[in-house]
C-alpha cells in the first residue's frame, strides 16, 4: 500500500513539473507565462558575433515598448552573467535576458540558425519562427498573419 501511494506521489509530482510553465531570466527570476497573458511574446535567439542579430536589436526595443508585445532574449552562446551584462550594455538591449532556452518549453528544439524570433501567441501558444533579421514591420506583418 505505501507502495502505491508513494508511486501515486511520484507520478504527481512529475505531472506539476511539466506543467510548469515558466521562464528564467538571468538574474533567476521567474516568470509565468500567464504574466504574458493578452500579450504576444517575442523570443529572440542572439550572438554578439551575429551582425544581422546585433542589427535587429533597435527594432525589438521599440517592440517591446508596444502595450500587446513582450521581447525576450536568448543568447546563443549562453556566456557568464557578467559577459552578458555587459554584451546587453554594449549593444543597448532594453528587454530583459533569459538564463535558459525555452524552446522545449514550447514543443520546439533549439534553433541552429541566427537570428531566429519564437512568437508565442497572447494564449501562451507556440504558433511559429521568425527566421533572419527581423523589423518593425516584419514582425507586425507575422503578428497580424497569426492572429
Amino acid at each position: 500500500m505505501r507502495l502505491k501511494i508513494v508511486f501515486i506521489f511520484l507520478c504527481l509530482s512529475s505531472l506539476a513539473a511539466c506543467t510548469d510553465r515558466t521562464l528564467t531570466l538571468i538574474d533567476g527570476e521567474r516568470l509565468h507565462l500567464e504574466q504574458f497573458e493578452g500579450q504576444w511574446l517575442l523570443v529572440n535567439y542572439w550572438a554578439a558575433w551575429c551582425k544581422p542579430c546585433v542589427k535587429e536589436i533597435p527594432e525589438l526595443n521599440v517592440l517591446n515598448q508596444k502595450k500587446n508585445i513582450k521581447v525576450l532574449a536568448f543568447n546563443y552562446d549562453k556566456p557568464p552573467l557578467a559577459a552578458l551584462r555587459e554584451l546587453e550594455e554594449r549593444f543597448a538591449i532594453k528587454y530583459p535576458s533569459l538564463g535558459e532556452d525555452p524552446a522545449a518549453l514550447f514543443g520546439q528544439e533549439t534553433v541552429n540558425a541566427l537570428p531566429a524570433t519564437m512568437v508565442i501567441d497572447p494564449a501562451g501558444q507556440f504558433k511559429t519562427w521568425l527566421m533572419g533579421p527581423q523589423t518593425i514591420d516584419t514582425v507586425m506583418h507575422a503578428l497580424k498573419a497569426h492572429d
